[in-house]
């Protein structure tokens, strides 16, 4: 049905009572994880782990959709790939905005033995910066 890990949505008008949104899946054919969802300017804009190569390695990611259903994934991915010191990922993204700066917040490590917080900033807002991957 889908793989390990594909991103699965529901609604709540009073986030007591959920309903599946049985046609919103994201990444039913390949490993996607740890999804922070934003609204802004009629976007949903969705971050999340993608693992795109063939070797155990993991990057952050974004993309868009109007109606949680069909995706549009930005030409600029990644948006975080581990670096040198990071082991193999680059994961579990979170994204806030505070005085007119974004802030992602995200973790590093070798999935299995040890993990370390980073952050990465970005000289706007959080509209500004979901704009910049989809010029």
């Amino acid at each position: 049905q889908y793989r390990p890990f594909s991103i699965k949505f529901a609604h709540s008008a009073d986030l007591q009572s959920w309903k599946k949104l049985p046609d919103a899946v994201f990444g039913k054919d390949r490993y996607t994880a740890c999804p922070a969802v934003r609204y802004a300017d009629g976007w949903y804009y969705l971050i999340y782990l993608e693992q795109r190569s063939a070797r155990w390695f993991f990057e952050t990611w974004i993309a868009r959709s109007q109606d949680l259903i069909s995706w549009e994934l930005s030409l600029m991915n990644p948006v975080l790939s581990p670096g040198d010191l990071d082991g193999i990922n680059a994961s579990d993204p979170d994204i806030a905005e505070f005085q007119g700066r974004t802030y992602l917040v995200y973790s590093v490590g070798d999935q299995l033995t040890w993990s370390k917080s980073r952050v990465a900033t970005y000289p706007g807002s959080m509209n500004e910066f979901f704009r910049s991957f989809f010029p």
